[in-house]
Parts: C-alpha cells; sequence; structure tokens
C-alpha cells in the first residue's frame, strides 16, 4: 500500500462514502493499514489527522496531549467527565459522529477531553494507566465523576454500530452515571 498524497483528502473521500455498504469492511481493511503506516507524529500525520481532530475540538473537547496535562485533568476534575481516545482507525469516525450527537442529550458530561492515539502517544499512554484494568483500545471513551473512572467503554463495543447507536448507548450511559 502506498502513501497518501493527501491523507487528509483521502479520509474526507472516504467519508463522503459512508452510506455504502461495503463501507465497514473497506473501511476497517483499509484503516488498519493506514494504522500500521502512520505509527508516529510526522508532519504528514499530523495532515490526515487534523480534521479527525478538528471534529471533536469543534464540537467543545479540550486537547490533552502530555502526561502532566492528563495528571491535571485526573486530579482537578469536580464533576462530571468524558474522555475520549480519538483514533485513525475505521471504527472511529462513527464513534466521533456518535459521540458529538450523544451531546445534546440534557444530561451530558461537565467536560469533554481528548487525546489521539499514535500521535499523542505520551498522553495516551498515560491515561491508560488511570484506565486500568481495562485493556489499551483506541478508539475508547472513559466517563469520570469527580476524577474517579466510573465506565470504559473499549473499541469492541463501537465496532458495527452505526452513529445513531452509540448516540443512544452513550446517553443511556450519561442517564446512569451522571
Amino acid at each position: 500500500m502506498s502513501v497518501p498524497e493527501n491523507p487528509a483528502a483521502d479520509y474526507n473521500a472516504f467519508n463522503a462514502t459512508k452510506g455504502n455498504k461495503i463501507h465497514k469492511v473497506i473501511g476497517q481493511a483499509l484503516f488498519r493499514k493506514v494504522c500500521l503506516l502512520y505509527t508516529s507524529p510526522s508532519p504528514r500525520d499530523r495532515d490526515m489527522i487534523a480534521p479527525m481532530r478538528q471534529e471533536v475540538i469543534m464540537a467543545g473537547f479540550q486537547e490533552i496531549r502530555t502526561p502532566e496535562e492528563v495528571d491535571n485533568f485526573i486530579r482537578s476534575t469536580k464533576g462530571t467527565a468524558l474522555y475520549f481516545i480519538n483514533s485513525v482507525c475505521g471504527c472511529t469516525n462513527g464513534v466521533r459522529k456518535g459521540l458529538i450527537m450523544s451531546l445534546k442529550h440534557p444530561k451530558k458530561p461537565q467536560k469533554l477531553v481528548t487525546s489521539f492515539a499514535g500521535a499523542d502517544l505520551e498522553a495516551v499512554d498515560r491515561i491508560r494507566e488511570h484506565l486500568r484494568p481495562n485493556p489499551p483500545s483506541s478508539p475508547a471513551v472513559a466517563l469520570f465523576k469527580d476524577g474517579s473512572l466510573v465506565k470504559f467503554i473499549p473499541r469492541e463495543e463501537f465496532v458495527e454500530r452505526e452513529s445513531e447507536e452509540i448516540c443512544a448507548m452513550l446517553q443511556t450511559l450519561y442517564e446512569k452515571y451522571f
């Protein structure tokens, strides 16, 4: 597989195929290969993930990029919070959309933060330490209350689900934990 000339444009073109039935099959296979290609935050990586980062930032998420910021989040968060481990993998597109849709619910997290697996390496490693004994997963969503983990949702619970199903699942969890 060759490295795409414009990864961000290729990702956006891929997203436009969301209605296709083969989207999931192609998406999972293609983005697994892309994940293997993009294992360090090079300039090309930053270009590829920029629209994926921007999507959640525009929805109100604050980026956490260092281990110190993760520790500060855990230590200082009062009330409810959601930590989203973003990813380039194919299923994450539906997760991002479902996650953003879920924030329209009256009962939602007070604080929204995110780190990008494969780019914010040290921050993701640190949040994973706080998420133990849960295994590493990306994408993943962690719900916190007063700095304590109350629910962890790994990649496996998102795969094969449409954005609307993810939205409903998250809103049910907001009702239960918040």
